[in-house]
């Protein structure tokens, strides 16, 4: 093995045909060094590139195409090799790989072809739908017109349907979609021409607007001008202002901008029968009493460091509220009195009276509260994987055995307003897997959620097995 690889754009040429070929051994020397850290280039740009190409190389040969999602989750469970390629990915910042902007010094345009397949596959089935629209922001700020970005987020919007929305508010997000994808070119993207079609015009039905005043419905952004209109002054808040900066909206608009509309927050009914609608509608409740409660104690500092600190246990108990509703309505063989959001006392559990457990279910939308499980309640961080909950949950344990009287102001400020995010995704991921319960407990086929981009990908996947 070489003592260190120094990318070259020569270097990466060579590579792409390599990339796709699970027996390569370059592509394994590569990757061995990535783990170790023996790589060097001249750019960000170059080395997240290299990142993409290694990371599609591993999917290959450890999963064989076949993204079969039982086999991944084991395969996360029990396989240190995909340990290791959870850790490299996170250890190279994904977002350096979520910014590149092909300006200066672009990447060989064969590379392009496969792009966005490249690391959608892992978007999809592995990292969190919502973070990923956070990453794609970083991007899109320093280049609106990158094709590859506009198209992602383009596609993402569907999420923002999960809630209850108005005329004004669907017209507002399909202008939103189009003057993304007006710098779109299908010739940059790898899926064929009816799948681009499906991803473009939208996987749900939108409204026509063609001939309506798009001035009308366009999304307001929240700035210092808009503040001083009468819309601003009769609408806003600074309590609004504070969810809004720190993205805790129920609403996967809060995602994409600084957006009025994204304070619309009425959740779409799911199809899991009135008892556990209200069940979901009070964790809901739950989530914005603690959410006031750490605006008070953040900004207006109007609340105790004694009351905080309750409040901070109580948001964390949403986990297991979260637990006992997928219980449930998935119908998990674990007693009432054990249940709790780990995977041992749910993910492990086998569900609607068969020998398939709760986290094989057929739906991507498990795996971000899969890996999750992981670590709440845990009493040390896991190996290789690292959300972030493992310290939030160490911190809970300190404040509910420790004197009030050793805990840190500014401490405490920082991990609730962490908390309280963290909160926030789960709800909406929870809600994703949630409206797919019911063909998850009457069928064997795939539940996908209904993005363009998730659809697209599907069908993708489906002709080239047909191939």
């Amino acid at each position: 093995m070489q003592d260190e690889f120094l990318i070259s754009k020569e270097e990466l040429s060579k590579l792409i045909p390599e990339y796709t070929n699970p027996d390569s051994k370059v592509m394994q020397e590569i990757y061995e060094m990535c783990l170790q850290d023996k790589v060097k280039a001249h750019s960000h740009e170059e080395i997240a590139f290299l990142l993409f190409l290694v990371l599609k190389f591993k999917w290959e040969q450890i999963f064989k195409r076949s993204a079969n999602l039982e086999l991944c989750l084991k395969d996360f469970k029990e396989k240190q090799e995909v340990y290791d390629l959870y850790r490299l990915f996170r250890r190279t910042k994904f977002e350096i790989g979520l910014t590149i902007i092909f300006e200066n010094d672009p990447i060989p345009e064969e590379g392009k072809v496969d792009f966005l397949v490249l690391y959608s596959t892992f978007l999809i089935l592995f990292f969190r739908h919502i973070k990923c629209i956070d990453l794609c922001n970083e991007g899109l700020a320093r280049d609106k017109k990158n094709s590859t970005f506009n198209f992602y987020k383009a596609s993402l919007l569907d999420l923002c349907y999960i809630v209850k929305h108005t005329f004004d508010y669907r017209n507002s997000i399909e202008i939103y979609r189009q003057d993304l994808l007006k710098c779109v070119s299908l010739d940059n993207i790898c899926f064929d021409k009816t799948v681009s079609e499906i991803i473009l015009n939208g996987f749900n039905v939108h409204a026509e607007i063609d001939h309506i005043q798009k001035q009308l419905f366009g999304l307001h952004n929240v700035n210092d001008s808009f503040l001083d209109t009468d819309l601003g002054k009769k609408y806003w808040s600074k309590e609004k202002d504070y969810y809004l900066k720190k993205v805790l909206f129920l609403n996967p608009l809060n995602n994409f901008g600084m957006f009025i509309q994204a304070s619309l927050e009425e959740l779409n009914p799911l199809d899991i029968g009135e008892k556990n609608q209200s069940m979901f509608d009070s964790i809901i409740e739950d989530y914005k009493f603690c959410r006031r409660k750490t605006y008070e104690y953040s900004v207006l500092q109007n609340t105790s460091i004694r009351e905080m600190c309750s409040v901070y246990s109580f948001a964390y108990s949403i986990y297991d509220k979260i637990a006992y509703l997928f219980r449930a309505v998935y119908d998990i063989d674990v007693p009432e009195d054990k249940v709790d959001f780990t995977e041992k006392n749910l993910f492990s559990r086998p569900y609607k009276n068969s020998n398939q457990k709760f986290y094989e279910i057929k739906n991507p939308a498990i795996i971000p509260l899969y890996l999750e499980s992981q670590e709440v309640r845990a009493k040390n961080k896991p190996k290789g994987i690292g959300i972030g909950t493992a310290e939030l949950n160490e911190f809970r344990n300190f404040i509910e055995h420790k004197s009030t009287l050793l805990i840190d102001a500014d401490k405490l400020k920082s991990k609730s307003e962490q908390l309280i995010r963290n909160i926030r995704d789960l709800i909406i991921e929870s809600y994703l897997l949630l409206q797919g319960s019911k063909k998850n407990m009457t069928g064997n086929l795939t539940v996908c959620v209904g993005t363009s981009f998730a659809k697209g990908l599907q069908i993708h996947n489906q002709l080239n097995k047909k191939s």
